[in-house]
């Protein structure tokens, strides 16, 4: 058996999360992998199609352009500082895309696994002269976390 890679962890956490989210409801009609690579995935909804994206470092969200602005994205990416940053500086790009949600996680933290932005309507209700403060919240009600500390939690190569 080979030692499983950070994108695959954060792709599984992801799909068992929505997995879980969807439960009462059973919107979700299937999980397919997606041909462009094995941090990606699709949700085929009963009204919707989200394409699911898993990476380790969001950077500067290179893969948004080759959405559409009313495309469904959903983002897992870890509870890190350069994450957080990452965000505060592209929120301008990313909160243009209308149903784009961000889940940052930790799923060792001792306090929450997981918090979630959707950039486009958390733009719509706040302040631009808060945002940074809203979304620093946010991101304290999880333990921040580094991509070598995550490696070493989970057992990962």
């Amino acid at each position: 058996m080979f030692p499983m890679n950070i994108k695959k962890y954060i792709s599984e956490w992801t799909i068992k999360f929505l997995k879980n989210k969807d439960i009462l409801q059973k919107n979700i009609v299937s999980i397919e992998n997606s041909s462009e690579g094995s941090d990606r995935f699709k949700v085929n909804y009963k009204d919707k199609v989200m394409t699911c994206i898993s990476s380790e470092s969001i950077g500067n969200f290179p893969f948004l352009p080759s959405f559409g602005k009313d495309e469904f994205i959903w983002i897992t990416t870890i509870n890190s500082k350069e994450n957080f940053e990452s965000l505060v500086k592209n929120w301008e790009i990313i909160s243009n895309y209308k149903n784009s949600a961000i889940c940052f996680i930790n799923p060792f933290s001792a306090l929450d696994a997981k918090w979630i932005v959707k950039p486009y309507t958390h733009n719509l209700i706040s302040d631009n002269s808060s945002l940074k403060l809203g979304l620093k919240a946010m991101y304290d009600t999880v333990e921040e976390t580094t991509i070598e500390d995550f490696k070493l939690r989970a057992s990962l190569s």
